[in-house]
């Protein structure tokens, strides 16, 4: 089967009902070479619906209908052939929608009341047979190219209006490297893949009659990248239209023009058919969020409301992505890092409204309600959606750095290739935590895999095995007296609470980590056997660093500890360890990177992994208090380390599925509210379901830790900012799949 027949069967429309006549005829040939016409249905006011009699059996009657309403449309008709054609026993109903079983009540009343047998035909049955005989497939092609070839040229899967995708040109080429970053190998060079994708974007209307000269290919590509060296450009056109010769395109050598080939039309217009109907799927999630999100902040709001909603959020959501895209280019070619704040998310929606004119009923709650719905689309989608969206995300990537160079994979090259990350605290939580999704949830697991996929090597110092440890002892004693925890609830039990887990298997859970009796080693080997990742220290490195430059930092990271919990009591030798740690990570690995050759701050192969910001801003407050000249960041962002894993160097060593699982988004607030209220919830669901399934009693649990949350009401009013968002999404999502 192809997509592209099963999205014109998806999107015929009623006035091309003649078109759908032809093509039931052909597939119905197998059974019944001929038809001759035997009445109109009463009150259909057109052909569509016209009755048939099989040749030579005056028992069957053959309809064919586009009709949506498709229940009433039959019971019409087994009408009239019950008052005027009695002699009709089988009535064989043919249409483009979906009915399936919900047919079954229908074909038993008719049999049972009217004796009438119905045979229903309906998309499936047409996609199943469409390769089944040449003339099955020759309809199929037919009926394809008059319904949807005529829409896929112009379609504008992945445009919502952004100022550098405002001409049509832009939008058509950033459609075709949709496609391209979608499907292509990664053993391509970048800049091939970005201009090959360019001329098949401006032959994308061409054939034999209609073909395209040397100059106008020329010029077309030159209007997408119209501030770039005409001479330069030309040269990449003139190699991907070698390229393309014979396979993609035809090339009329006499006079110097070019047409994109029969072949390559069908399959691209597959492919468009298979990017709309993901598309369309992902714009049913993205509903389902919306209406999620609603619900949950008790928001009164009608089905045309939420469809603004929708629309609003998934522009604001594709505005994240271009300009996430745009982030990690301008880091490349500056050497800065990329930050990134859930806030900015609801920043993009309050542009949005200052844009687009509010359809909707809601107020101030509208930038809100769209940043949530957003937020929960990013972390949280299926797998089909999270390989469109992450085609989508590369395209906006790719299409950024050939808007600054057409030298793509020269710019991309400037990267480092097979590291070696080091990761702190902040790192590791969210992959002990992971244990408790479904595989194919656990998005920092993959980031992980994908960096070992990739050649790099992965640490942790023996200083955050001990940090780790200390949280999972200071877990358990919020665990042992919740009602007496006056302090944020750890991480590690916030989120097992979150997930809807028994909380009397909070200790037996914790055992996969560490044991009582050498809970070090058991760590290490869980981190290693599980993760790939080994421990090391890194003391020797951090103290061979320039004095200035280490008393500077030292200061740095006992402020950052002493403001992390404003309002609490600290301890300052715990400020001490923490500091000395973070010291450890930042200074050690800023040592080993001496003696690397580079040519930009994005050339080191050695790397501290961190989701903490202040992490990520050290490098640049320590240059600027101690006075050194350069101090490159030794930091990497998960922002910059998904986007290197899927057009960097590393591309090259990644299997296409790794990729297209790469996290769209990485969170990392914490929750705050008190083990009591979220005990208290928990326990309150699990008792009102006592004796149902344990997973049906974790999905109610997630559900209304979520949906408080979200409420005007919710227990975060008081100070809750969220659980790791992406965690939390998560496991509150997991519960389809349980």
């Amino acid at each position: 089967m192809t997509g592209r027949f099963e999205f014109a069967l998806r999107n015929v429309e009623a006035s091309q009902w003649q078109a759908f006549e032809r093509l039931s005829r052909k597939f119905m040939a197998a059974d019944y070479r001929e038809m001759r016409t035997l009445a109109s249905a009463a009150g259909d006011g057109g052909r569509d619906g016209m009755l048939f009699l099989a040749d030579g059996d005056e028992t069957v009657a053959i309809q064919m209908s586009l009709s949506i309403d498709w229940a009433a449309k039959i019971r019409r008709t087994a009408v009239r052939l019950d008052e005027k054609h009695s002699q009709v026993t089988d009535l064989i109903y043919l249409t483009s929608q979906e009915i399936g079983a919900k047919g079954d009540d229908l074909r038993r009343d008719l049999r049972k009341n009217r004796h009438l047998i119905l045979d229903i035909r309906d998309r499936s049955w047409f996609v199943d047979r469409e390769l089944s005989s040449p003339a099955t497939r020759e309809a199929a092609d037919a009926f394809s190219r008059l319904v949807v070839d005529p829409l896929l040229p112009v379609t504008e899967i992945v445009d919502r209006g952004h100022e550098l995708l405002s001409n049509h040109e832009s939008r058509a080429a950033l459609l075709y490297l949709v496609l391209q970053a979608e499907d292509d190998s990664q053993d391509r060079q970048l800049t091939k893949m970005c201009f090959d994708s360019l001329v098949r974007t401006a032959l994308r209307e061409t054939d034999n009659e209609h073909r395209m000269s040397r100059d106008e290919v020329y010029a077309w590509v030159l209007s997408v990248l119209p501030t770039h060296d005409a001479p330069e450009v030309r040269g990449y056109v003139d190699r991907a239209l070698e390229r393309l010769d014979r396979r993609f395109i035809r090339h009329w050598r006499q006079s110097d023009e070019f047409c994109m080939n029969y072949e390559e039309r069908l399959r691209l217009a597959d492919k468009f058919a298979a990017l709309a109907k993901a598309d369309e799927v992902f714009a049913h999630e993205l509903a389902d969020h919306a209406r999620f999100v609603i619900a949950g902040m008790e928001i009164a709001c009608d089905e045309e409301s939420l469809m603004d909603i929708v629309t609003r959020a998934r522009r604001v959501l594709e505005q994240f992505l271009f300009e996430r895209g745009e982030a990690f280019v301008e880091s490349v070619r500056t050497g800065q890092q990329m930050l990134f704040s859930q806030a900015e998310i609801e920043t993009l929606a309050r542009r949005d409204a200052i844009k687009h004119p509010n359809l909707t009923h809601l107020k101030v709650e509208l930038p809100a309600v769209i940043a949530e719905t957003v937020e929960r689309a990013a972390l949280n989608v299926s797998e089909g959606s999270q390989v469109f969206l992450r085609a989508v995300g590369d395209a906006y990537t790719l299409f950024a750095f050939l808007c600054e160079t057409p030298n793509v994979q020269s710019a991309v090259s400037k990267l480092f290739s097979n590291g070696e990350f080091w990761m702190d605290t902040s790192a590791v939580l969210p992959l002990l935590i992971e244990e408790l999704l479904e595989p194919e949830e656990r998005r920092n697991t993959v980031l992980v895999r994908a960096m070992k996929d990739a050649g790099a090597k992965v640490f942790v110092t023996d200083g955050v095995v001990e940090e780790i440890l200390h949280h999972v002892a200071l877990s358990v004693k919020a665990w042992r007296a919740p009602g007496t925890w006056r302090s944020r609830t750890p991480f590690l039990y916030a989120s097992y609470l979150w997930s809807g887990s028994p909380n009397d298997r909070y200790l037996n859970w914790l055992e996969m980590f560490r044991g009582s009796q050498r809970p070090e080693a058991d760590l290490a080997d869980y981190l290693r056997e599980v993760h790939g990742i080994r421990v090391a220290n890194l003391k020797v490195q951090a103290a061979a660093v320039d004095e200035r430059i280490r008393w500077h930092a030292s200061e740095y990271w006992r402020r950052i500890h002493e403001r992390r919990r404003p309002g609490e009591s600290v301890d300052p030798e715990v400020v001490k360890q923490l500091a000395e740690r973070d010291l450890e990570n930042f200074l050690g690995v800023y040592e080993l990177r001496k003696g690397e050759e580079i040519g930009n701050p994005f050339g080191y192969r050695h790397w501290w992994l961190s989701l903490t910001r202040s992490s990520v801003e050290a490098a640049a407050a320590i240059q600027e208090a101690s006075g050194v000249s350069r101090l490159d960041s030794p930091v990497l962002s998960y922002d910059f380390l998904t986007h290197y894993l899927a057009v960097g160097p590393a591309r090259r060593q990644l299997a296409k599925s790794m990729e297209s699982r790469l996290p769209m988004m990485m969170d990392t607030s914490l929750l705050d509210a008190p083990p009591t209220t979220l005990l208290a919830i928990a326990e309150t669901v699990r008792s009102e379901m006592q004796g149902q399934d344990d997973r049906l009693i974790r999905r109610k649990i997630r559900d209304h830790l979520e949906t408080e949350k979200l409420s005007k009401k919710r227990v975060g009013k008081a100070g809750m900012e969220a659980l790791v968002a992406d965690l939390r999404t998560a496991l509150e999502m997991s519960r389809g799949k349980r």
